[in-house]
């Protein structure tokens, strides 16, 4: 059977391991590339073997005098199939190592017969042989002795060439390895690195080491990342993406093989063998790695241009370096690679050398520009100053090379969609910051998205095809518009680049922006540019913050000295100097004002006032001027007009330019308040002029100038007005307080007279409310009243029924006696009205009446008894006696009438001290109120000065309320008490609202209308009784004591204060509650209690 090239290399491969194990005395290793029937005949008698074992114990004594000190060199192998085996023969030098020193020992011929076995191919029989250096070629044996001298001369001269051929080649490779070193100690910069490693493949090439096809150097990190470039076409060692490839050798078997070598073991040089089989699984696995290096192999095995590779790798200081060959390596081999890869290690020495030099310079050359915008940082004595330092910073970065088409700075808020944006445009400077939405574009909104993100360095391209788009949004913004303008009108032109590339760095308050028309290599030095203009941006807002600080000391200075002058005014015609002070203070925070002006409309009098303040020169001295005129009001007038609806939004300054075809007719309007001040004429502002004015409660203060005014001074101006609507109020305090004085002087004789009033008038009050602490004791009073007043009025209807009895018994006696006397006219004296009469008397005594001791009762000598004055039994004394009957009986009867009026009074007020029998009991409540209402409402007319009153009844009473339990007597007082009062408010709010001329008449349908409200309203357990009227209301300050005993706020006599205390009693004793609700113009009483 035919072997294939396959079966041919393998036995090729056991072959190289079978001599590589033996040098090395790797005895595991050599036994198992022996077949078992292993025969060997070596170059010496003892080198006879005929079994495996034999050859293993050969080799095993050999170990020492081969493990370091023999080499196989200028290998020279063939292989041959032959039938099943393979024959391979090899001619190759014999090195040996003395004194440190390799030296040619001999030539050597090998044969090697290999057989393929199940375990593989395995070295079945092994002869080699030295070749005898005195036969001559032709000749088999030495016969002729004679010639033995010359056989040892020529052996030397052959040992002596190939002793002087392997010198020559040590030369050349020693030749070689000082060419590289010579171009590596040239190294200038770490680009050179490329010429040392064309220099290393140009040596190799020049040694012609058979087989080679190509030279790489690997770079492995500790991790077993792989960085390989191929010399052929190297690319720039210090760029690590120009590598020919790059991969992790720990994921690869193959690829990964020396690095696993290099890990495992401390050998400098190592030769990796890659058979047909072991190519083809290398190639799968460079379709993951590279897929272009993995067509390159399998094109070449398809072709057959490759059918075998060995690698010889040695170590170099950071990875290998690795030849290709196609044929097995050559003897020197192991000593080229090692010696290249050892001069590759000082040239990259020296590349790392370089390259942290140049790194170092170009740090330097970074800190140099950035001091030198720290400096300009620390140089800022004005906030303006930041775009000193934003140019400073253009310039460095310039300076560092690349191709910026501009510099901005973008200031964020995480708070606001807009970001504010400065920009540098190389030598013209810093233009005027615009504002920018962040969301006009993809662009803006990356940005801004990766700043709030918190990204230190990021960037963006803006293509070709968008570009053009993207500034025309940027233009079409108002803020960008007018910066633009203001770069034109400095006759700069900004042009629009084909394509850029925005880097960013972030800072503290937003990134750096910087625009190039070319990738920017070192893009790493932004931020700490970004870090360098935080420290700038963070010194011009503490300048910024000094200044304002400073700004402020010097406003409020100002303003303190117009304060100053407003608190120094002590009478009213001072204004004027007023009105001068603000216009200087102006003029000393800055603004230009032509002049200064206070309007000061009054429409009620239809005239508006002006004061204005201007300075002049005389005598070379700046003079402050100030006049008065007041105009009648034409709100017709434009600027009039324009004047009051701007004070109709006061917080807005309000800003108008007259042009120069306007400015005739704009100071012919202030002619007659600008006489004689020469410098505010029409002709001297031929470009017009603006004016602003800032208003206040009173009008409006303003200034003229030559220019706008900035919003700092428009705040300064507001506050100004502000002032001086303090010191207006100040003047108009001061007219009222000398109005006031004048009142005072005109009044006071007055106010005296008033005083003596007022003397009389507390005496009388002390006396009333004396009077009103008596009205709590009326029901004792009363209580002590009605027992003798119940002796009088029982003893005069007693005394009455006596006089009558009496009467009628003088009649019946007069009479008798007038028949008797007319019978007999002799009988006189005995008369039986004598027992009569005393029995009156006596009647009268037992009923309580006192005697008078000086008459007894059993005397006849009374004045009721005729007979005591000699009369008795007269007719003439019996009519006396009926008069005094008579008249006894009529007083008596006025006793009783007065008595009974008493007691209707005495009732009255144990009544009002009692309020009824103290139950409770059912009654319709609606028809209760009417009743008092309508009573109250009737005795407030029957009353001094009564008014009409409009009572809204009967459409706010809730028919559902029904009856509640309540005392009758008492709750009627409740509602007799709060109707009474509010007649009173209302009264007291007619009064005071005609007595100040507002009533209208009724006639105009608008005049004041009293009214009086009573609602009910019936809930599930409680019922509300509201009664409201229209009248003043109660202050605030007294409706706290309002429920207070005695508390009053009525006149005089016609209140003691006892009303609202007592009927608050009255409610809380019915368990409910009482609320008051009043305002100016309303006041509502709710009570509300349990049904």
């Amino acid at each position: 059977m035919k072997l294939t090239r396959q079966q041919i290399d393998e036995a090729r491969q056991v072959y190289d391991l079978y001599w590589d194990s033996y040098v090395k005395g790797d005895v595991d290793t050599f036994a198992g590339t022996l077949d078992e029937n292993f025969e060997m005949i070596g170059t010496s008698e003892s080198e006879i073997c005929h079994s495996k074992e034999e050859g293993i114990e050969f080799v095993k004594s050999q170990v020492d005098e081969l493990i370091g000190i023999v080499e196989m060199r200028n290998r020279q192998i063939k292989t041959a199939p032959l039938e099943n085996f393979v024959l391979v023969n090899e001619h190759c030098d014999i090195y040996t190592l003395a004194e440190g020193d390799w030296s040619f020992y001999s030539k050597i011929r090998i044969s090697t017969l290999l057989r393929e076995t199940p375990e593989g191919w395995k070295v079945v029989q092994q002869h080699g042989s030295f070749p005898d250096l005195r036969v001559q070629e032709g000749e088999t044996l030495a016969i002729d002795k004679i010639h033995r001298e010359n056989l040892e001369l020529r052996d030397a001269v052959k040992r002596r060439t190939a002793e002087l051929e392997n010198k020559k080649r040590e030369l050349e490779i020693e030749a070689a390895m000082e060419r590289i070193r010579v171009q590596s100690m040239a190294m200038q910069q770490p680009d050179d690195l490329n010429k040392v490693n064309q220099e290393l493949l140009n040596q190799l090439n020049s040694l012609q080491v058979e087989g080679l096809t190509g030279v790489s150097i690997w770079l492995i990190d500790n991790d077993g990342i792989v960085t390989a470039w191929d010399l052929s076409s190297p690319g720039n060692m210090g760029d690590p993406s120009s590598a020919t490839v790059h991969y992790d050798a720990e994921k690869y078997d193959i690829l990964g093989e020396p690095w696993r070598i290099i890990q495992k073991s401390d050998d400098d040089y190592f030769v990796l063998d890659y058979p047909v089989k072991k190519l083809q699984k290398a190639i799968e696995e460079w379709d993951k790695v590279d897929p272009a290096v993995a067509t390159n192999f399998r094109e070449a095995l398809t072709t057959g241009k490759l059918t075998h590779q060995w690698n010889p790798m040695a170590r170099h200081s950071h990875g290998l370096l690795s030849i290709d060959l196609v044929n097995p390596p050559p003897a020197d081999t192991r000593e080229i690679v090692t010696k290249m890869a050892g001069a590759f290690s000082l040239a990259y020495r020296r590349f790392l050398d370089l390259q942290k030099a140049e790194a170092q310079a170009r740090e330097a050359q970074i800190e140099a520009a950035l001091e030198r915008v720290r400096s300009s940082t620390m140089g800022m004595q004005h906030s303006e100053d930041l775009s000193n330092v934003a140019s400073v910073m253009f310039d460095q970065m310039n300076g560092l090379g690349g191709e910026l088409f501009a510099f901005g700075i973008v200031l964020c808020d995480k708070q606001k969609d807009t970001v504010e944006q400065w920009h540098n445009l190389g030598n013209e400077g810093m233009i005027t910051p615009f504002t920018v939405p962040i969301d006009l574009d993809y662009i803006h909104r990356y940005r801004y998205d990766q700043w709030r993100a918190g990204k230190e360095l990021f960037s963006i391209e803006i293509p070709e095809d968008y570009i053009e788009e993207h500034f025309e949004l940027m233009f079409e913004l108002p803020s960008v518009k007018s910066a633009m303008d203001e770069v034109a009108a400095r006759g700069v032109q900004v042009e629009i680049p084909d394509w850029e590339i925005d880097y960013c760095a972030s800072f503290t308050h937003g990134y750096l922006l910087v625009s190039s028309l070319k990738e920017f290599e070192e893009d790493h030095i932004f931020p700490k540019f970004a870090k360098a203009f935080d420290q700038a941006y963070t010194r011009y807002l503490d300048l910024q913050k000094a200044e304002v600080q400073t700004r402020e000391a010097q406003i409020e200075a100002s303003l303190e000295r117009a304060r100053a002058q407003s608190m120094m005014m002590q009478h009213s015609d001072e204004i004027n100097f007023i009105s001068n002070a603000f216009h200087e203070q102006l003029i000393l925070l800055g603004i230009p004002s032509e002049f200064s002006y206070v309007w000061l409309p009054d429409e009620e009098n239809q005239s508006h006032q002006f004061w204005a303040s201007w300075s002049e020169m005389s005598k070379g001295e700046i003079r402050l001027q100030s006049k008065q005129v007041t105009y009648p009001l034409d709100k017709s007038e434009p600027y009039t007009a324009a004047c009051f609806e701007a004070w109709s939004t006061p917080d807005v300054v309000l800003e108008e330019f007259i042009p120069p075809e306007e400015i005739a007719g704009f100071f012919d309007v202030w002619q007659e308040l600008l006489s004689g001040a020469e410098k505010l004429k029409a002709e001297h502002f031929p470009e017009g002029i603006y004016y602003s004015e800032a208003y206040m409660r009173y009008g409006c203060f303003g200034i003229n100038i030559r220019r706008k005014l900035s919003d700092e001074e428009k705040s300064i101006l507001k506050r100004f007005s502000k002032e001086f609507e303090r010191a207006y109020t100040r003047f108009l305090d001061l007219q009222k307080a000398e109005e006031q004085a004048r009142l005072i002087r005109e009044e006071r004789d007055r106010l005296e007279i008033a005083l003596n009033k007022l003397h009389a008038t507390q005496e009388q009050l002390i006396q009333q409310e004396k009077l009103a602490s008596l009205g709590q004791l009326t029901a004792g009073i009363a209580h002590e009243i009605k027992n003798p007043l119940n002796f009088v009025n029982n003893f005069s209807d007693v005394s009455i029924e006596l006089v009558e009895e009496a009467r009628e018994e003088v009649l019946a006696q007069k009479q008798t006696l007038r028949k008797e006397t007319d019978q007999n006219p002799l009988l006189r004296g005995e008369s039986s009205t004598e027992g009569d009469a005393r029995g009156v008397l006596e009647k009268a005594s037992t009923d309580g009446q006192t005697q008078d001791p000086e008459i007894e009762s059993s005397s006849t000598n009374t004045p009721l008894n005729p007979l005591s004055r000699g009369e008795a039994g007269s007719i003439p004394q019996m009519d006396l006696i009926l008069e005094i009957l008579d008249d006894i009986e009529g007083n008596l009867r006025k006793i009783h009438e007065h008595g009974s009026r008493a007691d209707s009074i005495v009732k009255s007020m144990l009544q009002h001290s009692r309020g009824g029998d103290g139950k409770m009991e059912p009654t319709p409540l609606n028809p209760l109120i009417k009743e008092y209402v309508n009573l109250a409402f009737h005795g407030m007319r029957a009353g001094n000065d009564p008014i009409n009153v409009d009572i809204d009844l009967d459409l706010d009473l809730d028919e559902n309320v029904g009856e509640v339990s309540l005392i009758a007597e008492d709750f009627s007082r409740v509602i007799l008490n709060l109707c009474n009062n509010a007649f009173d408010a209302l009264k007291e709010k007619l009064t005071s609202r005609q007595q100040s001329g507002r009533q209208l008449s009724a006639e105009s349908g608008n005049g004041y209308k009293p009214k009086l409200t009573i609602r009910t309203l019936a809930e599930p357990n409680t019922v509300t009784i509201s009664i409201e009227d229209n009248g003043p209301g109660i202050p605030d300050e007294i409706k706290d004591k309002i429920m207070q005993p005695f508390f009053t706020t009525k006149k005089g006599t016609q209140g003691t204060g006892l009303g609202l205390s007592i009927t608050n009693d009255i409610v809380k004793a019915h368990g409910g509650i009482m609320n008051i609700d009043s305002q100016p113009g309303q006041t509502i009483f709710t009570i509300k209690f349990n049904r």
